[in-house]
């Protein structure tokens, strides 16, 4: 028997396992679960490729709030350690969280403790249990793990630090309220950040594309004072391009009224052959074949204008 085999067999017998996790649990972790209620769980979820990799073997364990902790243990398959295995393992619990979220459809995601059983050639285990230890860059990784993310809240930044950004400003203040319902605060704010970006050699193309969104985001009378604003720094070309937008707004507005009055000519003429094949004694049966009509909606036909069906 391989001996991935036999970590396999013993580490699926329940009994084998509670003895695993009150020998290598940290004792504050240990005093917080229910060891009674240890169960193996299916790692079908993981990635093929991944685990071909390794014997793996994943738990469950209740805390002491009720809540899951799952627990994974691998068996490395090579003789020789696997430099990634940091990484691997990380990979390992992204799966099995991203399992419990569609299980359970929750937006908490549980803790997950993993173990790696070694026995290879190199004494002791020569590389890193950790994602930090194996980044070219580890002081970079300090600041920024990968279990976290940078956030950058336009709603908390005041307007005066976001004018510092240069050419970033006209994007933050486009986010911030290109959208917003009081314009007129807005307007002032997005054409100071447009100031601020002209000064900073902002690209016409960035320019047109900041336009482009800004003016399709808001209605025609905010347009129009904006566009004032804006005339003072970009000129008439400013100008121009919000009085093609509007008219680009209005055609559209047309176009889809001539599709309305289509729609609505083409369901008049429906209602009026029902109508006519009802009065001609035709049955609802007969006249969905006519009419490709759903039955419920001829007998809604029915009712709604006819007195005697």
């Amino acid at each position: 028997m391989k001996h991935d085999l036999l970590a396999r067999k013993f580490l699926t017998d329940v009994s084998v396992a509670k003895e695993f996790v009150t020998t290598y649990f940290d004792q504050s972790l240990l005093e917080r679960v229910k060891l009674h209620t240890l169960s193996v769980e299916s790692t079908s979820f993981i990635d093929e490729d991944l685990r071909q990799q390794n014997a793996d073997v994943l738990y469950s364990i209740q805390l002491d709030e009720d809540e899951k902790l799952y627990m994974y243990a691998l068996l490395e398959h090579q003789s020789s350690a696997d430099k990634l295995m940091a990484f691997r393992v990380a990979k390992y619990k992204l799966a099995i969280i991203q399992n419990h979220l569609d299980k359970y459809e929750t937006t908490k995601i549980p803790p997950v403790v993993a173990f790696v059983f070694y026995n290879g050639v190199d004494v002791p285990y020569p590389y890193a249990t950790d994602l930090q230890s194996i980044c070219t860059e580890p002081s970079v990784y300090r600041l920024h793990p990968i279990d976290s993310f940078g956030l950058v809240d336009l709603t908390v930044i005041p307007n005066n630090q976001i004018m510092q950004h240069k050419k970033l400003s006209v994007l933050e203040a486009l986010l911030k309220y290109g959208r917003t319902p009081n314009f007129l605060i807005a307007a002032e704010t997005i054409t100071q950040a447009f100031l601020i970006g002209k000064e900073a050699h902002l690209s016409q193309n960035l320019v047109d594309s900041a336009l482009y969104y800004l003016f399709n985001e808001r209605e025609q009378q905010d347009i129009e004072i904006l566009a004032e604003k804006l005339q003072s720094i970009y000129g008439d070309k400013v100008m121009n391009y919000a009085q093609q937008l509007l008219l680009e707004g209005e055609q559209k507005g047309r176009q889809e009224g001539r599709q309305e009055g289509r729609q609505e000519g083409r369901q008049e003429e429906k209602i009026t052959v029902v109508l006519e094949s009802l009065k001609a004694g035709l049955d609802y049966a007969t006249i969905q074949k006519i009419t490709r009509l759903d039955i419920d909606y001829i007998e809604e036909i029915a009712q709604k204008y006819l007195t005697v069906h």
